[in-house]
């Protein structure tokens, strides 16, 4: 593996609901973008989009190269498919990283999710899917025990301790927030710092502190 490199890998909701909250939710996360920009190491970061479509936006962009959220590329419509969208993005991910030259892979992989609500259809791309919870749970603690990935879900309007659990994803490494403009604000500055902490440390797991957590949650 290449030390000091981290790739970031982000699963973006655009569905419908997520309109009310869309300028702000370009401005986080292109802030957050341009924060990581500045800190020390090499980072590359693939975002692609979901609602009942899936559209890759950029794959293994160097944070120099990431195009910015726009609002010709961030348009909230249609319903929300999390848990297919999530396992076709990790194996989609994995097959580029089993691509590349051991030496050249990422020390650190980072797999976020945002979302505004819970999975609420099972057809991607006008094909009817059978996967469950328990599918993307399975998935995520396949690559989290194997190659260590690190999986974050940052969930507004629901528990996302609660939501986090049933995918997967430990209460240290979700986060609520609200769905306005001091939600947005805060989670994008708490992820930006906890990832901060995360590729510049010696540690090998992702933890937002319990003040991180409680500042989200009042946004609520």
């Amino acid at each position: 593996m290449k030390i000091g490199y981290t790739h970031i890998i982000v699963l973006l909701d655009r569905s419908g609901s997520m309109d009310k909250i869309k300028n702000d939710m370009i401005g986080g996360f292109n802030t957050f973008l341009q924060e990581q920009k500045d800190v020390p190491g090499d980072c590359t970061t693939t975002l692609v989009q979901f609602n009942d479509k899936y559209e890759v936006i950029y794959r293994f962009k160097s944070l120099s190269e990431a195009p910015r959220l726009t609002d010709s590329l961030f348009k909230p419509s249609g319903t929300t498919n999390l848990i297919t969208s999530s396992i076709k993005l990790i194996d989609e991910e994995g097959i580029e990283l089993s691509k590349m030259d051991e030496s050249q892979r990422p020390e650190k992989v980072i797999f976020m999710s945002i979302t505004d609500g819970e999975h609420n259809t099972n057809k991607l791309d006008g094909i009817s899917y059978e996967n469950t919870n328990y599918n993307l749970k399975e998935k995520i603690q396949h690559q989290e025990n194997i190659y260590k990935w690190q999986f974050v879900y940052l969930g507004a309007n629901q528990d996302a301790y609660a939501s986090g659990d049933i995918y997967g994803v430990s209460k240290m490494k979700s986060m609520n927030f609200g769905a306005n403009s001091r939600g947005i604000e805060t989670v994008y500055k708490n992820i930006s710092s906890a990832t901060r902490r995360y590729r510049t440390s010696a540690t090998s797991d992702f933890a937002f502190t319990d003040l991180e957590q409680k500042e989200s949650d009042e946004t609520v």
